[in-house]
């Protein structure tokens, strides 16, 4: 089954901003599946009153960047996320739970290890940061049980909006260029 979608908060900018420069970042992602899996074998009998749930996540991210200096860029990363898990339920019918809204939001500072203005050709990047628990990962939805009415229980951890902890963020990037027209292009 999958996890929580999260991307690299600074990767998809190739080379450094400017100083004083903008960026604005927007990914999207889709995820589906309807196979559950037992380690690296698919075996849809394991799942919830042996058959695989049915899930669909469509993800977006938007990353503000700000070029502090030509060597110091910060970026916030804003996820969302809007995801469905269709599954058999204690009362043998399939039934679906939904969760919307907020991820969890970083923040990410990154200095170029070389000056860029020197180093046209390539240079190398290292991130920190800090990811918050800004997005609920206590969402709930219905649960089914085999009599009575239906209650309230958390829903998939794949469709949680965040994970409820903490995080520290260290990354790097790359770039090197290849050819001259890609040297002029920079």
């Amino acid at each position: 089954m999958p996890i929580g979608f999260d991307l690299p908060g600074l990767g998809r900018n190739i080379g450094p901003l400017k100083a004083h420069q903008w960026q604005v970042d927007v990914a999207y992602r889709y995820l589906y599946t309807d196979q559950f899996y037992v380690g690296s074998e698919i075996n849809d009998g394991a799942g919830p009153f042996g058959q695989g749930p049915s899930i669909k996540i469509h993800s977006w991210e938007f990353t503000l960047n700000y070029g502090l200096t030509n060597r110091v860029n910060l970026a916030l990363r804003f996820p969302f996320a809007a995801g469905t898990v269709s599954r058999l339920y204690a009362d043998l019918n399939r039934h679906r739970t939904s969760a919307t809204g907020l991820g969890d939001i970083s923040a990410i500072g990154t200095i170029w290890v070389w000056d860029p203005g020197k180093h046209p050709r390539g240079n190398l990047a290292l991130g920190f940061g800090v990811k918050t628990p800004s997005g609920d990962n206590a969402v709930s939805g219905s649960s089914f049980p085999a009599s009575g009415p239906p209650t309230r229980a958390p829903v998939d951890q794949s469709i949680q909006l965040g994970d409820g902890g903490w995080g520290l963020i260290f990354q790097t990037q790359a770039y090197r260029a290849m050819s001259e027209q890609e040297l002029q292009d920079m």
